[in-house]
């Protein structure tokens, strides 16, 4: 049996006794390690329920400021007066539009052409006249024949002639086209409706060529009048932007020189001293060959002025082509046109 010491008068006590034998001091009992363990269990689970109800409640939104109508004329915000401007108020530059292809005219639709046939049929039919009993015709059979008689009797499908003293009955099967129209109605009806309509197809055809043609032929007149007035356009801002213009010029080669000769204006609208010719000189290949300048013979050259200018040079035998250009003596180069395009530029 075990025991333990009193805590009151030291003497050994029973660990069942409830009070000391010897002191009547009661006797405390100490509890076990599976008592501590599950309190310490109990403590853990009441734990884990309380953080686990505390995580599972819902976090409150972070609240977002209502959306405000925007004023253009008042800033809500002093940093509004620096923001960049709307789409709605920044200035655009404006887009070139491109013109629409132009489109054909609409063609008129086409008739009906069965029941313009029907109509003509009916019309046709009203203004056949067949020929009359007792009267000398002359019929034309499929083979090729040609027999003549007096009609005796007609009806739709058939028709007997006497020739002498035989009568003869012939089914309209039995005869060419030419003859058939003239003896029955509905032959002579259909085959002119069928020829009638057959030419107003074709004059309604012709007339919507005729009228696209014509389109086309205005289509083609109004882009080579655009094209001219774009290269006036063109030759306008090339005057606009030239001092000079270059009337006439040639090179020829004569006792061994070659001469560059011409004539050139001043449109500038100023005077311009020291005007020189700059002739160059290339291969059949384009390759340089040498170059040379001269002064224009008129020194300055006035406003509206056309003066002459000519550049001599020792001939080289490789010389096959030249140019010729225009610039200030020791300065820059000077923008010149043709004659030509000065011309178109005037029109």
């Amino acid at each position: 049996m075990a025991t333990r010491k009193c805590k009151d008068c030291g003497n050994q006590v029973s660990t069942r006794a409830k009070q000391c034998p010897h002191c009547g001091a009661p006797v405390k009992k100490k509890s076990g390690c599976l008592g501590v363990i599950v309190l310490l269990f109990l403590v853990f689970v009441v734990i884990g329920i309380i953080s686990s109800s505390v995580d599972q409640k819902p976090k409150p939104k972070p609240s977002t400021p209502a959306p405000r109508a925007h004023s253009p004329s008042v800033p809500t915000t002093p940093t509004a007066l620096t923001a960049t401007p709307s789409a709605s108020t920044t200035p655009t530059a404006p887009t070139a539009t491109p013109e629409p292809t132009p489109q054909p005219p609409p063609q008129p639709a086409p008739p009906d052409w069965d029941a313009r046939r029907e109509e003509l049929h009916a019309q046709f039919l009203s203004e056949f006249s067949a020929p009359r009993v007792g009267s000398t015709i002359s019929l034309q059979l499929k083979q090729g024949n040609t027999l003549q008689g007096v009609v005796k009797s007609l009806t739709e499908d058939e028709i007997e002639i006497q020739r002498g003293s035989a009568t003869m009955g012939f089914m309209k099967t039995q005869l060419a086209p030419k003859s058939r129209i003239r003896c029955f109605a509905a032959d002579y009806a259909t085959l002119k409706a069928d020829a009638q309509v057959k030419r107003e197809r074709s004059d309604f055809g012709a007339k919507r060529r005729a009228e696209h043609e014509r389109w086309l032929a205005q289509q083609k007149q109004r882009a080579e009048e655009e094209a001219r007035r774009a290269e006036a356009r063109r030759a306008q801002e090339r005057v606009a932007s030239a001092q000079l213009v270059l009337y006439d010029w040639s090179w020829s080669v004569e006792h061994g020189y070659v001469t560059v000769e011409g004539q050139v204006g001043n449109i500038s609208g100023r005077k311009l001293k020291n005007v020189e010719a700059l002739a160059q000189f290339y291969t059949a290949d384009k390759t340089f060959v040498t170059s040379d300048t001269g002064l224009v013979e008129y020194n300055p050259l006035m406003p509206g002025q056309v003066s002459p200018f000519k550049v001599m040079l020792p001939h080289n035998p490789m010389i096959k082509t030249a140019s010729i250009s225009f610039k200030i003596m020791w300065g820059d180069a000077l923008d010149f046109v043709k004659k030509e395009e000065y011309d178109k530029a005037r029109q």
